[in-house]
This record gives C-alpha cells, structure tokens and sequence, in this order.
C-alpha cells in the first residue's frame, strides 16, 4: 500500500512537471513503456495501476496490471542500461534518469550495476533516485555507486508542479526575464523618443 502511493504520488508529480519523458518497468528483465520524448500527460495512463480499488479492511486490494506476469527477481542494470540506451537512441541532450525503486537488488546483478555505473558517468548521464522505504543498507549501496546527491526527497513530488521540478531541472530564470522585459521597454522608449526628434 505505501510504496505503491510513493509510486502514484511520483508519476503525478512528474507528468505536472510538464516535461518530456519514457518510461523503461523492469524485475528481471527490462521493458520499454514510453519511449523518450513522451508528453508527460501519458505517465498519468499508469496511475491507476498503483491507486487502490478497494480495501478489506485496511488491506488495499489492487487491479491487476499489465506487467504483473512478469514480476521476477529485481536486476536494476537491465533498467538502467535501457532507460541510458532509450536516451541515445532518441538523440535526448542533457537527458536524466530518475530511479524509483525499493534498492533491493539481487547480488547477482551487483557486477552489472557497477559496471553501468561508470558508463553513466562516462556518458554525463546524471542518475536521480526516489527510494521506495529502501533499507539503510541498500542506500549506503547507491550512494556509493551514484553518490549522496543522487537521492530525491520523495516529498519533492507532492508540492505544487514548480516545485516539483526542482530535483530535475533548473529552476526557470526570472531575474534574466525581468532583464530581457527592461531592455525591450527601453528599446521601445528609444525608438519612440527618436520618432519625436524627426518630427520636430
């Protein structure tokens, strides 16, 4: 119940973020939903899948969703290497990945995930994580790999859609607008001042 309304309350807070976006799922393996480049609106088609439908009690009971046939042991290299390859692919400049994931990752993929942990930083991908209630230990993990700033506040999501945009991109240039608006009512009072010259 928890970790899948982090998981509705982080969809909804990247599709009001308004900004493009693809989707890889992954267990065992890896699957592309959203190619990158997406309108963030089609990630709010995956909200339901992780809204309750009922409860019994206090126990949520959950529909059934597309990928639960797949649910395996978790690999997160296969997801990292898709998502970093869907970037490539798509031509995405400056594009990021966010990771939303419990960290539990199976030791057998632990080889992998360092692996593609240089070639992210060698790519100048940047990696942002939102935890899903991860244990310290599988934190401690990534943060080493991927470093302490690597971490999104979960929290970051639930603000208003300006806020949210924050852990992912830069914040929108105010003081350059205002700058731009001043020199292009200063233009305009030069060429009004001027025309009065002529006609005098």
């Amino acid at each position: 119940g928890p970790t899948y309304a982090r998981v509705a309350t982080t969809l909804r807070g990247i599709a009001a973020a308004n900004q493009s976006v693809g989707l890889v799922m992954f267990s065992d393996t890896a699957y592309e939903l959203l190619p990158p480049n997406s309108p963030p609106s089609a990630l709010t088609a995956f909200v339901p899948f992780f809204v309750p439908l009922r409860y019994y009690g206090t126990t949520p009971v959950f529909g059934q969703a597309p990928w639960d046939m797949f649910m395996g042991g978790t690999r997160i290299a296969p997801g990292l290497m898709m998502a970093a390859q869907a970037l490539r692919r798509a031509n995405v400049e400056h594009g990021a990945i966010l990771l939303v994931s419990d960290l539990d990752d199976s030791s057998a993929d632990l080889p992998l995930l360092n692996q593609e942990a240089v070639q992210l930083r060698q790519q100048h991908i940047p990696l942002r994580i939102v935890p899903l209630f991860a244990s310290q230990h599988n934190k401690a993990l990534f943060a080493e790999l991927f470093g302490d700033g690597a971490f999104v506040d979960p929290r970051a999501f639930t603000h208003t859609a300006r806020r949210q945009t924050q852990p992912i991109a830069a914040p929108a240039p105010w003081t350059l607008l205002g700058l731009g608006l001043l020199v292009v009512l200063l233009l305009a009072a030069n060429e009004r001042w001027n025309a009065r010259l002529e006609t005098a």
